[in-house]
């Protein structure tokens, strides 16, 4: 069920460009090595024109326990997964409610 629904919504998402370009995680041809590529590059622009450069790194733990499911629920509702995406509003619902992730 988890890959269904991984794959509904990314196609949705990615169908209606409403992943930022800037999304580096859990996207098809995208790395830590993309990000990385990225950030030089417009560091060695910036060098170019004689201006700052300012990085911030965080690295989220746990961050699955950190997201609110039912604002995730409205986000969702917001870029459109309602309607005929009915179900898979049903399933997410579903899904989240109650949900724990162990790390070994």
């Amino acid at each position: 069920m988890e890959r269904i629904l991984h794959t509904q919504l990314y196609e949705y998402l990615t169908a209606n460009n409403l992943l930022s370009e800037h999304q580096y995680g859990f996207r098809k041809f995208h790395s830590t090595a993309s990000a990385l590529l990225d950030c030089t590059n417009d560091w060695y622009i910036n060098m170019d024109k004689k201006l700052f450069n300012l990085a911030v790194f965080v690295d989220l733990k746990k961050a699955f326990h950190t997201v609110d499911h039912e604002i995730l629920l409205e986000k969702l509702m917001l870029v459109g997964i309602t309607g005929n995406a009915l179900l898979l509003d049903l399933l997410l619902k579903s899904y989240l409610t109650d949900r724990t992730q162990r790390c070994a």
